[in-house]
């Protein structure tokens, strides 16, 4: 499910997240083992932030303030974040603490056989 928590010119970043980040869906999220995905990037021919409450890429790389974006993502219970500037936030989520990598030692998937349709 997808709820963009559109900034709209507002003057304030979203101080919630929006509804998909509330406390009763954060825990649903935890019983059903479910992720939460917030997508920082930018829409083409919008002003940045507009996707995220305006807390996307655009204030954390531009504006130098990730714990502003990426980390409030983070504490309002994003297990997923999808960014057009991975390398930085990779970066700043694993030196402040908030990166968990998946576990190890998990067996990899076979490569599934596809047909190619030309």
């Amino acid at each position: 499910m997808e709820l963009i928590t559109w900034r709209n010119g507002a003057e304030t970043l979203t101080p919630t997240g929006g509804p998909l980040f509330s406390t009763q869906m954060r825990a649903e999220a935890a019983r059903g083992d479910w992720h939460l995905w917030a997508d920082t990037y930018a829409i083409v021919n919008k002003s940045g932030g507009f996707l995220a409450g305006g807390r996307g890429d655009e204030l954390a790389v531009a504006a130098g303030l990730p714990r502003e974006a990426w980390g409030f993502w983070v504490d309002h219970g994003a297990t997923i974040i999808q960014t057009d500037e991975p390398k930085a936030a990779i970066e700043w989520l694993a030196a402040n603490g908030y990166r968990v990598p998946y576990a190890t030692g998990i067996k990899q998937a076979e490569p599934a056989h596809t047909a190619s349709i030309n």
